[in-house]
């Protein structure tokens, strides 16, 4: 098997229970507010923090549905907003970081961060549509925070992932290092150790490369709109 489909079925298997409902009403009016509880570990005392998580999810609702052919392209914008993927490619590449060199770091980095960009991208249209509950939200020393929730689908009750957000806070703002499934599954450390099986076999060189070759594109909206205005003024030096 493909070592980058397996990247994919990682992802999808932990993910397996969080099904596309029909309603997207139906998830908008449940939007959860912030915990209005005591105590250290709720909204009340880490507002910025749970806001970075529920604003994406808001987000995402609305550029869902809006619709239009520019959703993919925005999908990818709100992602890369909120999640530190150049850290997390480094990460990924573990060991193999020092032994790189500063331009296969460069290259690693792009083609990675564009491969697990779409992986997340493609994870929020699915569970879109699913209600959301923070459940905690803990300060774990110094600048790092691990925030849990539920996502429920609100058709099925018995249909739900614990999802626990690494929100880290840097000189950018707070970033999502990465997401655990179910108190168990990091997506960081699972692709960490896949990766490394990829670069044992191939190198780096040849880990870069079938990124490079396996990462789907997507047509931007400015190319969509220059290509569509070329096509009109074809259409109209043909009628001529």
């Amino acid at each position: 098997m493909s070592m980058v489909l397996l990247i994919d079925s990682t992802m999808s298997k932990v993910l397996a229970k969080m099904h596309r409902v029909r309603s997207l009403f139906l998830a908008m009016v449940m939007l959860p507010a912030f915990s209005t509880s005591t105590g250290l570990n709720t909204c009340e005392q880490h507002v910025e923090v749970c806001s970075l998580v529920e604003e994406l999810k808001a987000r995402v609702y609305s550029i869902l549905a809006l619709g239009g052919p520019c959703q993919h392209e925005e999908l990818d914008g709100a992602v890369n907003e909120v999640f530190n993927f150049k850290e997390m490619a480094r990460f990924i590449l573990g060991t193999h970081w020092k032994a790189a060199t500063s331009e296969q770091r460069q290259r690693f980095t792009e083609n990675y961060e564009q491969h697990i960009r779409n992986l997340y991208v493609m994870q929020l249209k699915r569970h879109a549509n699913h209600k959301m509950k923070i459940m905690s939200v803990r300060r774990k020393g110094g600048d790092f925070y691990s925030l849990r929730v539920r996502l429920m689908n609100p058709e099925q009750r018995d249909d739900f992932v614990i999802l626990e957000f690494h929100v880290t806070r840097s000189d950018s703002g707070l970033k999502i290092d990465d997401i655990k499934f179910n108190n168990s599954v990091s997506i960081a450390i699972s692709q960490r150790s896949v990766v490394d099986s990829l670069i044992q076999k191939r190198g780096i060189e040849g880990a870069i490369e079938r990124f490079a070759k396996t990462t789907p594109s997507f047509e931007r909206c400015s190319e969509l709109s220059a290509r569509h205005g070329d096509e009109q003024r074809q259409a109209a030096d043909e009628s001529k």
